[in-house]
């Protein structure tokens, strides 16, 4: 074959947003996961925030909303699941 050249533009074209995505998806995960005090879905706070059991040594659980974190890893688990059986499903993997 006369002419053939490999894709290799285009793999490191892909290599490259990869790395970008991953990388940003990870500052938007850390960012998410240190501010869990003020991203969340529920702004009150006043009703039941105080402490709801008090355990030895300082430690208590608290009675407050889910972090926007742990509902966007639950969804995007979910949906990950939903697509990945629908694309194997399709395209017999």
């Amino acid at each position: 074959m006369r002419g053939y050249m490999p894709p290799y533009g285009e793999i490191q074209f892909q290599h490259l947003v990869l790395m970008i995505g991953f990388g940003i998806l990870a500052a938007i995960l850390v960012i998410l996961a240190r501010g869990s005090e003020i991203f969340n879905l529920e702004k009150d706070h006043s009703e039941g925030s105080g402490p709801a059991k008090e355990f030895g040594g300082g430690v208590s659980e608290g009675n407050r909303p889910v972090p926007l974190l742990i509902w966007l890893i639950f969804t995007g688990y979910f949906i990950w699941a939903a697509a990945y059986v629908i694309y194997s499903g399709i395209y017999g993997l």
